[in-house]
């Protein structure tokens, strides 16, 4: 997952509506 994306998709990501794997991913780039 890009930066591009993770901000696009913060939003969802804090809302939980990102589906199961996409939040994972989401977590490890964070965690980057």
């Amino acid at each position: 997952m890009t930066c591009r994306l993770v901000r696009r998709h913060l939003g969802a990501f804090i809302d939980g509506e990102l589906d199961p794997a996409s939040q994972i991913e989401f977590e490890r780039h964070l965690e980057a």
